[in-house]
């Protein structure tokens, strides 16, 4: 038998491409037994924690409402604790989304539900912060009055000893209470702003087309835009929010309510 003789010129043969062969049901059927049960695990977690929290405020009723230093002391309360609603919110949209991903298809009805309490307690959050601040201002001009009272009824000399108590304790005071506001409305901003975000996120999926809040009637893209309108379609998209928008690949026009005037009903 004969040895052939290496060619340097003649074209080698491809070697052929042996593709590992794909995964059989009954090989990712394991995988998915394994990530089936942790959906509801983690909804019932951050349920746990929601409602954890609500029952920590019941400790500050029956509410006074009309007492300012219960209302700070209930707003700080609750802005100390604003991680834990939005850890629980993270983890149940987590588990949903989770679910959905195994599912193969959207649960709507929860993704709306938590969206928008999401969006409620966030905003809740943040319209709390302007009430806090106006709280503290109030009971800073107050303690303030009672150190300047004070002053008055001591009368120290310029310059003495007790003078320098005074204005040291209203320096104090000052510090203490801007302190307090700053780190206090941070935490309710930063946790309101990201559980809106969460929430908003959260009702995005209970649309067919997460890009756009809906879509051209005619042929059901998601590739519209606000329509050029005459005088009066103008006027009435300015009194009832009712837009003419313009699909980009049939060239229907239909009008939608949009608050913003872009392809979403409110502002997402």
């Amino acid at each position: 038998m004969t040895q052939e003789s290496f060619d340097p010129y003649k074209p080698c043969q491809e070697a052929p491409i042996v593709l590992p062969p794909e995964a059989t049901f009954s090989q990712k059927e394991p995988a998915a037994k394994f990530l089936r049960p942790l959906p509801a695990s983690l909804m019932i977690m951050g349920l746990a924690l929601l409602l954890g929290f609500i029952c920590d405020q019941v400790v500050a009723f029956p509410p006074r409402f009309y007492d300012v230093t219960w209302r700070i002391a209930f707003l700080e309360k609750v802005f100390n604790e604003a991680s834990i609603p939005l850890i629980g919110i993270t983890i149940i949209l987590g588990g949903i989304w989770l679910g959905d991903f195994l599912a193969g298809a959207k649960n709507k009805a929860l993704n709306l539900a938590f969206g928008c309490i999401g969006i409620v307690l966030g905003f809740l959050f943040v319209l709390g912060v302007p009430l806090y601040s106006m709280d503290v201002r109030i009971v800073q001009q107050f303690k303030l009055a009672q150190i300047e009272q004070q002053r008055k009824e001591v009368k120290p000399a310029p310059g003495s000893e007790d003078a320098a108590q005074f204005d040291a304790a209203v320096e104090e005071l000052n510090q203490t209470m801007f302190k307090n506001v700053f780190r206090m409305n941070a935490d309710a901003i930063l946790a309101g702003t990201a559980l809106i975000l969460l929430g908003s996120f959260g009702v995005k999926q209970t649309r067919d087309k997460v890009g756009v809040g809906f879509c051209c009637p005619n042929c059901m893209s998601e590739e519209i835009c606000l329509s050029p309108m005459d005088p009066s379609e103008a006027s009435l998209a300015f009194t009832t929010r009712l837009h003419m928008f313009l699909c980009h690949e049939c060239g229907w026009r239909f009008r939608r309510f949009s608050l913003t005037g872009k392809p979403f009903t409110f502002f997402f």
